[in-house]
């Protein structure tokens, strides 16, 4: 299998990597056991964690609106130093994203047949055959989904009923892998340059590209008040960061905010506290950086264990909402859960003073 560190050693190994082919992987309803990523495999799978009352409605979370859906009770100034619990996520596959769908599954690539959705029970089925390359991913409000495409240089989309087209292409970076949701609803692209994507008109805009051909953008995440984008790297350690203004365009250029052991970089995911977690593939850690730049390594895998990407649950269907979600494709895509006590940023997000949480 190829790694990340040979890809790295010149732009012709990097160009080898692009096109490295998947280790195969069969999907039958249950993940198989193993016992080097760092999993506790004897877990069939999280337990739901409810949504907690609204103090104003008495609501439980458990609605369709989206921005009237309560996190459970945090602490900011008590939360865990490492995951307080560890299991495999029976049925699941991922490689570098997730998302859950409409019908309360968690959807991952298996690294050949397609994209997956799981069951919080185990069940599992393929659910878009015949997809070849999917990146990080998205799943906006109206059931649509997005896939960065990395073979075809672009970004795929998939309606609820599991049609996939091609949506945009065109990217110029090295490494089509990073995509999230703004708080504007807009999707931003990373690969190797960060874009604006319409969802709706397919219109993509360059926000910002390295001039340095050994550090390149890998993937991106929005702080609480949405005032700044956090980026995380490849190359030099380094998590970036950058101000934006009130459209979310870039204040100046984005700048050195802390400093991680290692150097390639493949998340920058925002919890409700304002802390980053960031994974990095050369130390199999996933870090946790404060909104001050303060950082401390949150998990350490071992084996094949390292978490690739990270999603929260939903809350619903059997997915905690304090719990990360990670693909582990050295682990034969699997997929880990890791409870860590504090929800998705997402729940709490403002843009302009408004509440934009989804």
């Amino acid at each position: 299998m190829w790694r990340y560190g040979d890809a790295m050693r010149s732009t012709s190994s990097l160009a080898l990597f692009l096109v490295a082919t998947s280790v195969a992987c069969t999907v039958n309803g249950k993940l198989p056991s193993t016992d080097d990523d760092g999993v506790d495999v004897t877990t069939e799978g999280p337990s739901s964690i409810p949504g907690q009352p609204d103090a104003d409605t008495g609501d439980t979370g458990d609605t369709d609106d989206p921005l009237i859906e309560v996190p459970p009770d945090y602490d900011c100034s008590a939360l865990p130093s490492e995951p307080v619990e560890k299991t495999q996520v029976e049925g699941a596959r991922g490689y570098h994203g997730l998302v859950f769908d409409d019908a309360g599954q968690l959807v991952g690539w298996d690294g050949r047949s397609g994209l997956v959705a799981a069951t919080s029970d185990g069940d599992s089925e393929l659910w878009v055959p015949g997809v070849d390359s999917a990146e990080q991913m998205v799943r906006l409000d109206d059931g649509r989904t997005f896939v960065v495409n990395q073979w075809e240089f672009g970004v795929d989309v998939i309606t609820p009923e599991g049609a996939r087209t091609s949506f945009v292409r065109g990217l110029s970076g090295y490494y089509p892998y990073g995509i999230v949701q703004g708080p504007d609803g807009n999707l931003y692209v990373v690969d190797g340059n960060i874009y604006r994507l319409d969802p709706d008109t397919a219109e993509l805009e360059q926000l910002w590209g390295s001039d340095d051909e050994w550090l390149m953008p890998h993937a991106a995440g929005f702080s609480l008040d949405s005032r700044t984008m956090y980026i995380s790297m490849v190359g030099d350690g380094w998590l970036y960061s950058v101000a934006l203004d009130e459209d979310l365009n870039f204040v100046g250029e984005p700048d050195r905010f802390a400093y991680l052991e290692g150097g390639w970089q493949d998340t920058a995911a925002v919890d409700a506290c304002g802390n980053i977690y960031v994974s990095d593939y050369y130390t199999s850690r996933v870090y946790r950086v404060t909104p001050e730049g303060e950082s401390e390594i949150f998990y350490q895998a071992t084996g094949g264990g390292y978490p690739h990407g990270l999603v929260w649950g939903t809350g619903r269907d059997g997915w905690g909402n304090t719990t990360l979600y990670a693909p582990l494709p050295y682990a034969r895509y699997t997929v880990a859960a890791y409870e860590i006590e504090v929800p998705d940023g997402k729940f709490v997000r403002e843009w302009n003073g408004v509440r934009v949480g989804r």
